[in-house]
């Protein structure tokens, strides 16, 4: 009888524990959540890809890609700390070579 009103204490100090620790850690969705600076996007700004394309890539319609690229620099996505999140540029030549290749 004393190891089952054991088991029971147990089992209600775990829940407990797992509920109170789970409303203590804000949510990532919330706003106030933890976010690293926005230094990438001055980079990004002086990226420019018309001259990138005609002086690097061969085969590569510059004017989409252009605007290949200026879309994907110009969206701004929050980004949590603790995370890997791929250099805006090299997404943007990627994607767009990938996209605007005449092949």
């Amino acid at each position: 009888m004393k190891s089952q009103i054991f088991n029971i204490f147990l089992a209600i100090l775990v829940c407990g524990s797992i509920v109170f620790a789970a409303h203590s850690i804000p949510p990532l969705t919330q706003p106030t959540a933890p976010s690293v600076a926005k230094h990438v996007n001055s980079r990004a700004a002086n990226f420019n890809a018309v001259d990138f394309c005609a002086s690097a890539l061969s085969g590569v319609d510059c004017g989409c890609f252009s605007q290949k690229a200026a879309e994907i620099l110009s969206t701004e996505n929050d980004r949590v700390m603790g995370f890997a999140y791929a250099n805006p540029i090299d997404l943007a030549i990627s994607q767009g070579q990938e996209s605007c290749s005449g092949t």
